[in-house]
């Protein structure tokens, strides 16, 4: 194996579910990520394919109304 190589992890569905039952139980998803050795953008993808509303639910209650109002803008690049 070369030197630089990286080690892919698996993890099982039941990993996965657990995972997102913290999310669900109110938990801030960077102290899920970290206790269980994760990074927090996996946690979100798995969040997302899971179960789609937590993640995207403690992303809404942590911007503030005047953030999402911005959002209704189109600031796409064409």
């Amino acid at each position: 194996m070369p030197r630089n190589a990286r080690i892919r992890r698996t993890f099982t569905p039941q990993f996965k579910k657990d995972a997102v039952a913290l999310l669900t139980e109110g938990r801030s998803a960077s102290d899920v990520a970290r206790s269980l050795g994760i990074a927090r953008s996996l946690l979100q993808e798995v969040s997302d394919r899971i179960e789609p509303g937590p993640f995207r639910e403690l992303e809404r209650n942590l911007i503030s109304p005047e953030a999402t109002q911005a959002d209704d803008l189109d600031l796409s690049w064409g």
